[in-house]
């Protein structure tokens, strides 16, 4: 073969590769962004009943694992050394959740693993907690937001570039006062109306983001499946600013999807690894993997049923379990002119849940 021959054969293949590379690129960019989104998290009085080098999230890891973001709350503070705890402040109106340091390594999960830190236990161990909680879920490789030292660090959203579609994540507590959310120069939680959320979440999109806001509601009750007026009336403001996806955290219990124009609301994801000095109701023991697909212009849902062990562990609902969680979804979604249709999942789960019709 002839010098020139040899460089025409090498531009032709030069050529050919880069037009792939742009096929890649240009089929990439048209694949949905898959989140896995779960309910609140905490590893208080996990180490301690696990047996050394069990994974606590085993039986569902395979599930998360498909995904290009996993999103969980995480609800209490993670110390450097089990000692530390001897100096976070008993509350008289709720419980005190810390773990030690192991816990963050086995909540990575997911292509990009994502805590939430927008809730009432944040500050359980002080700003020293927050802190050491942020460095070790960030030490594990898991990204942070909703809490900081102050209030620029704990409002600023997540930025995600995936396949070249633009994500936001944000995350806000929702509580009567102020004791928990930081301010100018004060640690704590990411608080929706000192953080200007509607105006941030509508900048967001209008920058051409899909905005998924996690919201931790606490302006009515707990433990209850039972949407309050006043958590619904958020989510439609936090929808109406530009939110493509909104995460519900607090109720710890499944509660109703709302599914309007496009966007999904899920009011109540339920507890997914969590413990308590107290019994939880049986009802605080079902819960969900919410496996969302994030499109330019639609985002669809799929529902998979889990349940919590005694021990808080998370396992794959079995089938009557299933049933019993999906169907009551669906009855309670049924009030916000959302239809969920449950079917048998091909993949062998009890069942799953798909949006069928949305006002």
């Amino acid at each position: 073969m002839s010098q020139r021959a040899g460089i025409a054969t090498a531009v032709l293949a030069s050529l050919a590769l880069a037009a792939l590379l742009v096929f890649w690129l240009q089929s990439s960019a048209r694949l949905p962004v898959r989140l896995v989104a779960v309910g609140d998290t905490s590893g208080y009085r996990m180490l301690e009943e696990l047996p050394p080098g069990q994974d606590p999230l085993e039986r569902v890891r395979a599930s998360i694992g498909e995904s290009d973001v996993f999103v969980f709350n995480y609800e209490g503070v993670i110390l450097d050394t089990e000692a530390q705890a001897v100096a976070c402040p008993v509350s008289s109106h709720q419980s005190t959740f810390y773990t030690a340091t192991g816990i963050a390594e086995r909540l990575r999960a997911g292509t990009v693993s994502v805590a939430t830190l927008a809730n009432n236990h944040i500050l359980d161990c002080g700003p020293d907690g927050i802190d050491s909680t942020i460095a070790r879920l960030q030490a594990a490789g898991i990204r942070t937001l909703g809490a900081g030292r102050d209030r620029p660090s704990a409002c600023r959203p997540l930025k995600l570039d995936l396949r070249g579609r633009k994500l936001a994540l944000l995350a806000y507590l929702a509580v009567p006062g102020d004791g928990l959310c930081a301010g100018p120069d004060r640690a704590g939680a990411a608080c929706f109306e000192h953080c200007e959320g509607p105006r941030r979440i509508a900048e967001l999109a209008a920058a051409g983001y899909s905005v998924v806001v996690a919201l931790h509601k606490h302006l009515g009750p707990s433990w209850t499946e039972r949407v309050h007026p006043e958590h619904a009336a958020l989510v439609d403001e936090v929808m109406a600013a530009g939110a493509r996806i909104v995460l519900g955290h607090g109720a710890h219990m499944p509660q109703a999807v709302q599914a309007r124009g496009g966007r999904l609301a899920l009011f109540g994801l339920g507890n997914f690894l969590f413990n308590t000095d107290y019994a939880m109701p049986l009802e605080a023991h079902r819960s969900v993997l919410a496996h969302l697909s994030l499109e330019p212009d639609q985002a669809s849902l799929r529902l998979e049923p889990v349940m919590l062990e005694r021990s808080g562990l998370p396992y794959p609902a079995l089938p009557h379990e299933g049933d019993a969680i999906l169907y009551r979804i669906a009855w309670l979604s049924e009030s916000f002119g959302t239809t969920l249709r449950v079917h048998p999942d091909a993949r062998g789960s009890s069942a799953q849940l798909v949006v069928s019709r949305h006002r």
